[in-house]
């Protein structure tokens, strides 16, 4: 169950006026919302840093990759 200081917490801002007049059955709507634009934007920067890595010479590659990757996930 969502509520407005989870929805705030997840914009990054202390507090949305705005927020007040939404039922719980909408915060929680837009929590999901939210929940999926941040996992489809992760998947985005993912793949593109991918994609970016496929575009250095190999030679490079494993140099790139630690900077890209500096926790060893690529």
């Amino acid at each position: 169950m969502a509520s407005k200081e989870s929805v705030a917490a997840w914009l990054g801002a202390e507090a949305l006026d705005g927020l007040d007049t939404c039922s719980t059955a909408e915060l929680d709507e837009l929590c999901g919302l939210l929940q999926a634009a941040m996992e489809r934007e992760d998947a985005a920067v993912e793949s593109g840093l991918a994609a970016t890595l496929k575009a250095v010479p190999r030679p490079l590659r494993g140099r790139a990759r630690k900077l890209l990757f500096p926790g060893g996930e690529g």
